[in-house]
């Protein structure tokens, strides 16, 4: 994903299953299946991707360390499941079934990158007049991954699924108390993300090209020592991760309902460095995750 975000100039990236279940909840859509499957026609895509431009990209990644045999198969069970979801043509960009097939160390032959771009069936239309809420999508999915994986798990779960209550109690048939109980699921989870932002909230772990970060750091002690090419020995890791604080800081539950559709039109690059003993992984200003030995 990481040469595919820099070739097509990505900015955004949502779960390919976020993405479907969440515009079907709200809207139903034209589906060849109701559930996605876990394998063929039916499975959802692993990422929904932007571009700047406003165009969607439908990506499916397979990788192997198995043979030729297992990459064709992987190649050809990810051409039938890459097409999943459509878009309007004026908002449609690649759909990409992608393989990587990692040679063994010590091997006389690379490991090669393979991007195909069949035509298979969908599974999900997105309407031109509901491609606001396909960018609300985006937002949401790439957002409360990025809080996730700081450690940010109840804010995570209420902005990515701030109704589902609110939909449930929807349904024909549902009886007053059934409904009051599907509506207090969303009124849990805004005061649990309340709680867990109060605990954030103005506090940063780290800081890193003029903005902080806030989220969770661990330490590990190695089995063995690591010796590094020049002579630095290592025998702790330090792994920490986390969002922009003002992210954080600006965040209000009450409000994770409104449909954000303009906040994906920002261009965040996807940036992997390292420093001497210091690995790290950023989205943009949003997100950034290090890896440090000891």
């Amino acid at each position: 994903m990481y040469w595919m975000w820099k070739k097509l100039n990505f900015s955004f990236l949502c779960d390919g299953r976020y993405f479907v279940d969440r515009y079907l909840n709200h809207f139903g859509g034209v589906a060849a299946a109701r559930t996605p499957g876990k394998r063929g026609p039916t499975k959802c895509p692993d990422f929904i991707c932007w571009q700047p431009a406003g165009s969607f990209h439908v990506v499916e990644c397979k990788g192997t360390q198995s043979g030729n045999t297992t990459h064709a198969n992987q190649i050809a069970s990810a051409q039938v499941q890459k097409t999943t979801v459509n878009f309007p043509a004026s908002r449609q960009g690649e759909k990409l079934a992608c393989g990587m097939k990692i040679e063994l160390e010590g091997s006389k032959r690379r490991s090669e990158l393979f991007v195909t771009d069949p035509d298979y069936k969908v599974v999900l239309s997105v309407d031109e007049e509901r491609l606001p809420f396909a960018n609300d999508i985006m937002w949401r999915g790439f957002t409360a991954r990025a809080l996730s994986a700081s450690g940010l798990s109840s804010t995570a779960l209420a902005l990515s699924e701030p109704d589902t209550g609110e939909i449930a109690s929807r349904r024909p048939k549902t009886s007053k108390i059934k409904k009051e109980e599907y509506v207090n699921i969303d009124k849990n989870r805004i005061e649990n993300a309340k709680n867990e932002l109060n605990i954030f909230k103005g506090k940063s772990l780290f800081r890193n090209g003029g903005n902080n970060y806030t989220g969770r750091e661990h330490l590990f002690d190695l089995p063995l020592p690591i010796i590094f090419g020049d002579g630095k020995v290592s025998s702790r890791v330090m792994v920490r991760q986390g969002v922009n604080t003002n992210i954080i800081n600006d965040m209000n539950p009450e409000n994770f309902k409104d449909i954000r559709s303009n906040e994906i039109s920002d261009n965040q690059q996807f940036t992997s460095e390292t420093h001497s003993s210091i690995s790290s992984i950023s989205f943009g200003n949003i997100f950034r995750s290090e890896i440090a030995f000891l």
